[in-house]
């Protein structure tokens, strides 16, 4: 059992003394939470509690500045807010991507079948790719000529993870030994582990191209699947450099595709949650949250009040009625029907809440359907 530090420690009374938390968040004197100066009580006072807010400008800003600095297409897949990213791919000409299935969003929301990319990974041979949209991404037990043949307007991306390199070389001998005329392939797809590094990124990248490119012929584009990894955007940033160093065969820049949400919601999103009991030993505190937990990842940061000053931190071990999210530093002064702000989560139970660049709030039930906030 850990001893806890009830050491009081400095009140968290100005925004600078937030660290590690979403911009636009602050306390100012009164101790009162605020999102873009709107106070965060107001949202559990109309929605109630557990309550998930993302704030739309700091989530829209961070896929910019991935696209400024970087020149990565964003690329969303199915999660939490799957309805809510369909939107905004139409709204702002984002992509989206997933199994067919999980695509459906994404076509009840009118997202040109330009911006999809439907994940085929694991599906048989002989998959017609016409109906998924016009890119697709296979791994080498589905990679075959006729799919190539068959889809003459589907960009096809090769994705070589849990592959052997045998498995990998017997796809591309096939294909490279197919009779008939083959397009070249649009690129390839890779994930990223939660330790990679640029470096090591980079280098796996780079075989993977190399190994390709001496079967078929490639537009050297690249899918990232960086869901995984806790700070993605430095290695993708390391990888469009890297890809676009190396042109494609007819000159052009290579695209490269990227999927980051958990960490953007991370970044951009905060939990709401009530304090159910609070429950004091002379070595621990137990302090439990009423309507389940948030989802840690990778670490969570600290946890201010949202209505009321702090008066100092000290180290509460967390939890529901059900399971368990660990040691955290809460407000020495919290009591029972306080509501804890939890940042540093991809995902919070209850209904989720977005606060418009206009200031406006809108509604995200789980269910998909957006009605009017």
């Amino acid at each position: 059992m850990r001893t806890l530090d009830r050491t009081v420690g400095s009140s968290l009374s100005s925004p600078h003394e937030l660290p590690d938390w979403p911009a636009g968040y602050s306390v100012h004197n009164d101790g009162v939470l605020r999102l873009r100066g709107r106070r965060v009580e107001e949202l559990t006072l109309r929605w109630g509690t557990p309550l998930w807010v993302v704030d739309e400008v700091e989530f829209v800003g961070r896929v910019k500045e991935l696209i400024r600095v970087g020149g990565t297409e964003p690329v969303f897949g199915d999660g939490p807010l799957s309805a809510l990213s369909s939107r905004w791919a139409k709204r702002y000409g984002w992509n989206v991507w997933g199994s067919p299935s999980a695509l459906a969003h994404a076509w009840y929301h009118g997202v040109d079948p330009r911006q999809r990319l439907t994940d085929l990974r694991g599906w048989p041979q002989g998959v017609d790719a016409t109906t998924s949209g016009s890119r697709v991404v296979v791994d080498a037990s589905g990679l075959d000529p006729s799919l190539l043949r068959r889809s003459p307007h589907v960009a096809v991306y090769l994705s070589v993870d849990g592959f052997s390199d045998d498995a990998v070389v017997t796809a591309l001998r096939r294909l490279s030994a197919w009779s008939g005329p083959v397009r070249a392939l649009e690129g390839i797809a890779v994930q990223l582990g939660t330790d990679d590094t640029a470096a090591e990124a980079s280098s796996r990248v780079r075989q993977i191209f190399d190994v390709v490119s001496r079967y078929v012929a490639t537009r050297r584009n690249l899918f990232v699947d960086g869901r995984l990894h806790p700070d993605p955007a430095p290695i993708v940033h390391s990888l469009a450099r890297m890809v676009n160093e190396r042109r494609a065969p007819d000159g052009a820049d290579s695209a490269v595709l990227a999927d980051v949400t958990p960490w953007l919601l991370r970044e951009s999103s905060v939990a709401l949650a009530s304090v159910e009991s609070v429950r004091m030993t002379p070595e621990e505190t137990f302090v439990t949250l009423s309507g389940g937990l948030p989802s840690p990842w990778p670490t969570p940061t600290s946890v201010p009040l949202a209505a009321r000053p702090v008066h100092g931190l000290g180290g509460a071990k967390v939890r529901s009625l059900d399971s368990r999210l660990g040691v955290l530093e809460v407000p020495v002064n919290v009591t029972p029907g306080d509501v804890l702000a939890l940042a540093g989560f991809v995902s919070a139970p209850g209904l989720c809440v977005t606060l418009r660049p206009d200031g406006t709030c809108q509604a995200i039930p789980r269910t998909g359907e957006v009605p009017a906030g």
